[in-house]
């Protein structure tokens, strides 16, 4: 198991792990993404392929995945453009919407797309993080056709 830096402070407004999740996102620090996970947190990937999970549950199975995931794919994360949260009528609901750029090592190609994630924090820790995101093979092979930035044409 890979050690993480995170550091859970449980008066943490949804706001601020929001903060945490951009900053361990960026820094491709997975075992400390995992780390904001409540003990019986669950993880909503709704757009994950045929055959791979789409709801994990439990902090220890979460980060793992995450830990898994980032080894496996080719995809590095390398800026986040276009930021924007929203806050919701719900005191421990956030939605956050960016656009992740980055590079794909399998082809020497770059992608752009953009990830919404609705994520519920009670106590500091994440309970809930529904993902939305278009699939890893869709951008791998959108960034051998448009190494430029595949996925958007902005």
């Amino acid at each position: 198991m890979t050690e993480s830096t995170a550091a859970v402070n449980p008066a943490a407004t949804p706001r601020e792990v929001v903060d945490q999740i951009v900053r361990y996102m960026l820094d491709i620090d997975m075992a400390g993404f995992g780390d904001l996970w409540a003990e019986d947190g669950d993880l909503d990937l709704l757009f994950a392929p045929q055959g791979a999970p789409r709801y994990l549950r439990g902090r220890d199975t979460i980060r793992e995945y995450l830990i898994r995931g980032q080894a496996a794919t080719p995809l590095k994360l390398e800026k986040i453009e276009s930021l924007v949260i929203h806050e919701t009528g719900d005191p421990e609901v956030i939605v956050l919407e960016f656009d992740g750029l980055g590079s794909v090592s399998t082809t020497g190609g770059t992608y752009r797309t953009t990830y919404i994630d609705v994520v519920r924090v009670r106590e500091g820790r994440i309970v809930n993080l529904r993902h939305f995101a278009e699939p890893t093979a869709w951008l791998i092979a959108a960034s051998e056709t448009a190494p430029e930035a595949a996925g958007d044409p902005r």
